[in-house]
């Protein structure tokens, strides 16, 4: 049985004098090296229950706690929820989203000053079709937007196609999609790892919790259903996740009966599952948000029985281990694999399954 992580973690709830008000469907990311994290737009609610689509950028010192109101200049965008963001080049790329007068498909950027900016796209690109509840990762310099939903609030169409922008010199590309392609979803989560995206949970188009894992090579244009040595848990929807030394943390969500406040790892080359029981855990949320920074995962926002929530919590995962560390670095060296056994257990079985994962992906994709 291959060891996960031994690396102790811990949750805690950050006391901050200023933070946010409460949203869902917010973007959230933080920059190149991990020091801070950008909270843009989302929604909650007025007085009198409406919908208040917010515009508003705040900034998070990961090292300080402390939160910091952008006020923004430049080319304001319309008000927003349920977009997507990535960081790069010192600049935050946000894409689509809706309100409740329209859905978007226009690129723009915030710098960590607050100036907003249009993307100019040629007008013979392959322009992704409005939409929101997507998901956009980063990969290379080009930001991969996948599925999400369009029509009205009540409509049950959803989206898998795939779109590239190469952020440099800004054009939409369609992406070639080959294999076994994720059935069309909204709410669900992508995430990379080496060269490819993970694509996991979300609503289908009969609006039911899908709990397929889906992996895309960005190399071949190839998809492949995984299937865990064990149970799945990512029958969910609404919920969080991110990257962090080879394993996927998934908070919360919603399960299509009720809100969540767990936690699982999902080790992504040996291929299983932990469950992580911790009494600590943060209280139950959906359409909340995380990023990873450094070695902790910050959380913020969500809503549970109606309640918008504003609190920024914080797990932390705790530097490399050693033994992924060395490991790394013989993987790096080009140690052969018929070496492995000269190592101690643990160093040894992390080793062989770094090696397993890279050959799983060369044959399967």
């Amino acid at each position: 049985m291959p060891h996960l992580s031994t690396t102790p973690r811990r949750w805690s709830t950050v006391k901050c004098d200023i933070a946010p008000p409460g949203r869902i469907g917010h973007a959230f990311c933080a920059n190149a090296d991990g020091s801070k994290a950008y909270v843009y737009g989302g929604v909650n609610d007025t007085e009198d229950s409406s919908s208040n689509y917010l515009d508003d950028l705040w900034e998070y010192n990961v090292l300080q706690k402390k939160w910091v109101r952008k006020i923004l200049t430049g080319t304001l965008q319309s008000p927003r929820a349920f977009h997507t963001a990535v960081w790069y080049r010192d600049r935050v790329f946000i894409f689509g989203g809706c309100n409740g007068r329209g859905r978007f498909n226009q690129l723009f950027t915030i710098d960590a000053e607050g100036v907003c900016g249009p993307v100019n796209i040629p007008l013979s690109a392959s322009v992704p079709s409005t939409r929101y509840c997507h998901s956009a990762v980063l990969f290379e310099g080009c930001m991969y937007v996948f599925g999400g939903k369009c029509g009205g609030r009540n409509s049950n169409k959803r989206l898998s196609d795939l779109f590239m922008c190469s952020l440099d010199s800004p054009t939409w590309i369609k992406c070639q999609q080959i294999g076994e392609v994720p059935p069309s979803r909204s709410a669900h989560t992508s995430l990379t790892h080496e060269r490819t995206m993970m694509v996991f949970g979300g609503r289908n188009a009969e609006g039911e919790c899908c709990e397929d894992f889906y992996m895309y090579h960005f190399d071949t244009s190839v998809w492949r259903k995984i299937i865990s040595n064990g149970p799945m848990l990512f029958g969910r929807a609404r919920n969080s996740a991110v990257v962090h030394h080879g394993s996927v943390y998934v908070f919360g969500g919603w399960n299509g009966k009720k809100k969540l406040n767990d936690l699982f790892v999902y080790n992504v080359e040996a291929n299983i599952f932990e469950q992580v029981y911790d009494q600590e855990c943060p209280s139950r949320r959906e359409c909340h948000m995380a990023v990873a920074c450094r070695n902790t995962m910050v959380v913020f926002g969500g809503r549970f029985r109606g309640h918008f929530m504003n609190d920024t919590v914080e797990l932390y995962f705790g530097p490399k281990t050693a033994t992924n560390a060395i490991r790394d670095w013989l993987i790096k060296a080009d140690m052969p694999r018929e070496m492995a056994n000269m190592l101690p257990s643990r160093m040894r079985d992390s080793f062989l399954i770094h090696h397993q994962f890279q050959k799983r992906i060369r044959v399967d994709f």
